[in-house]
């Protein structure tokens, strides 16, 4: 599992990689999310 973290100037730490879906098309983005949800994807 990916493990590197950014601490943000309030304190807030999030993980450094993200889900992206920018340029996912529109009709596939939702079955993207479904399955990073799936496999626990928390970000």
């Amino acid at each position: 599992m990916f493990s590197n973290n950014i601490t943000l100037s309030n304190g807030v730490v999030v993980p450094q990689l993200a889900l992206g879906t920018w340029l996912i098309d529109d009709d596939k983005v939702g079955a993207a999310v479904r399955s990073a949800i799936e496999i626990g994807y928390t970000h």
